[in-house]
């Protein structure tokens, strides 16, 4: 797993490029008109991440791939002003602990690109997260 690698806690410290976190399944790609299958975490992305999402950690990270492994809710979305598509994966986790993570990627433009836009947990309130995915698949087309 790509986040699993050691060097990706200290990339994920002082970011600087860009980092392959996951691999979608080559139907997703062509599904946002991408070309590349592998998504990246730009070193941009990664310091939004840090301030919009603290609590996340690079054990959560290690856990993205399994998000686009073992979904439980999947929808893309398109955006009308640059014609773009972002594919949104939801894991919902099971058992006592609840919550879960929600990973959306996005095609650039040419396709030629697929970034990692955002990565954050869910709510372990149950109804608070039952809201939570019902709005992310209210705005994607589901798949």
């Amino acid at each position: 797993v790509l986040a699993r690698d050691p060097g990706f806690a200290r990339w994920f410290a002082q970011p600087q490029g860009n980092w392959p976190l996951v691999v979608i399944p080559a139907a997703d790609a062509t599904a946002i008109g991408a070309s590349t299958t592998v998504g990246v975490l730009s070193g941009q992305t990664a310091a939004k991440q840090h301030r919009e999402h603290p609590e996340l950690t690079p054990a959560d990270y290690a856990q993205a791939q399994a998000v686009v492994d073992t979904h439980t809710h999947r929808g893309v979305e398109r955006n009308r002003q640059t014609g773009t598509r972002s594919l949104i994966y939801v894991r919902e986790a099971v058992g006592a602990d609840g919550g879960g993570h929600v990973l959306v990627v996005k095609a650039t433009a040419s396709g030629e690109g697929l970034f990692v836009t955002s990565y954050r947990r869910l709510s372990r309130d149950d109804a608070l997260r039952e809201r939570e995915i019902a709005r992310l698949l209210r705005r994607a087309e589901k798949k």
